[in-house]
């Protein structure tokens, strides 16, 4: 059977790259070492579209993924996250005027940005199974998906951020989205940038639970197919992040220009990528003889590097700012998760980071621990 593209349904997909198995779920880590070595694997094998420069896993099994136990991706704990989140949510509070208004957030977490929006003097109402704990004032959090149906009432923006990357069929998401939503609301999508993906040195950010990397020209054409029209994109957190702002559409609008896609360079990225793989095998190898190597940060980009390069547990230590993960443990590696304190027991001579954006943090953080080691953007 031809796979049609989710975005803009050209057919057919191009072979880019194959993963191989995986973690399902790089979010989920494990009470001990024996549970996470046994944690589910699933395929991932990646292919472009020509048209759209969309890429899909071709191999993902809808419904294969449960979010509600023990999922949890939010970055929120890092100082440098927060104040992303932070000045985005004062620049959408400012540019929709969102004063003493209803506004709503699919897939919001633990309603942190949620949060942010409401501060302002808003009402929030967030969907999401994972979410857990007290939400923030102003707040109320349904905790379950959104289902199609659900109506919004008055709000005046629906967010969905790092949502639609998770969605098998992301159009007919977004269209329930549209349906829910009253006709002058405005709509704040999000998503990672699968251009920033591809130029990565290396496929950390490729995961199970990422069905779709989004390109400018495939997140518009999905809002666009979904009934919305694009009023403004961009980039953000150092180009990582895909944005665009939407609403719905009205009779006369105008298509989009269209976004040339980078399709014809996937494939040649992807084989960089293959290369830096096997450098920084060696790299990790060399240096763990040397003086031990650390990890810093267990979320997905961690977790895919580990199963990737490190199986037989070279790195000596991982740790996460984010109390729920300590002492647990990561899936496909079993390697132990701790605090940032259990750096104070021993010496190492490598912590490897595998988000730029986080090193200047986590220079800071070792040094108020008293280290002098050798930070590794892998």
């Amino acid at each position: 059977m031809t796979v049609r593209c989710p975005a803009c349904s050209a057919a057919p997909l191009a072979r880019v790259l194959d993963l191989g198995r995986q973690p399902a779920h790089c979010s989920v880590l494990w009470p001990d070492e024996e549970a996470a070595l046994r944690a589910p694997q699933a395929e991932i094998e990646l292919s472009g579209c020509p048209r759209c420069g969309h890429v899909y896993n071709t191999a993902f099994v809808p419904g294969e993924l449960e979010y509600e136990i023990g999922y949890d991706n939010s970055l929120h704990w890092s100082a440098t996250f927060r104040r992303y989140a932070q000045e985005l949510a004062d620049r959408l509070v400012s540019d929709f005027d969102l004063h003493g208004v209803d506004v709503a957030e699919v897939g919001c977490g633990h309603a942190e940005f949620l949060g942010m929006l409401a501060a302002a003097g808003n009402r929030g109402i967030g969907y999401d199974p994972t979410f857990r704990g007290d939400a923030p004032a102003g707040v109320t959090v349904v905790r379950d998906y959104f289902r199609r149906g659900t109506q919004l009432g008055e709000a005046r923006l629906l967010c969905a951020r790092h949502v639609l990357e998770h969605v098998p069929d992301p159009v007919d998401f977004l269209t329930s989205l549209r349906e829910a939503a009253p006709e002058d609301c405005a709509f704040y999508l999000e998503v990672p940038n699968g251009g920033w993906n591809f130029a990565a040195p290396g496929p950390w950010d490729f995961i199970y639970a990422h069905v779709s990397y989004f390109t400018e020209a495939s997140l518009t054409a999905c809002a666009q197919n979904a009934g919305l029209t694009v009023t403004a994109s961009g980039t953000g957190f150092g180009g990582q992040f895909l944005w665009v702002e939407a609403a719905a559409q009205q009779p006369g609008d105008a298509p989009a220009a269209a976004v040339p896609p980078a399709f014809e360079t996937l494939a040649e990225a992807a084989a960089r990528q293959a290369e830096y793989v096997r450098t920084l095998d060696d790299e990790l190898g060399r240096r763990a003889r040397a003086g031990g190597v650390a990890l810093w940060g267990a979320g997905a980009k961690g977790v895919t590097l580990l199963n990737t390069i490190d199986r037989s547990r070279r790195v000596g230590l991982v740790v996460d700012q984010n109390p729920s993960k300590w002492g647990r443990h990561v899936p496909g590696t079993g390697h132990r998760v701790d605090s940032p304190a259990a750096f104070e027991g021993g010496v190492t001579g490598t912590v490897l980071c595998t988000n730029p954006a986080y090193v200047r943090e986590i220079e800071d953080e070792l040094r108020q621990l008293g280290l002098d080691a050798t930070i590794l953007q892998a």
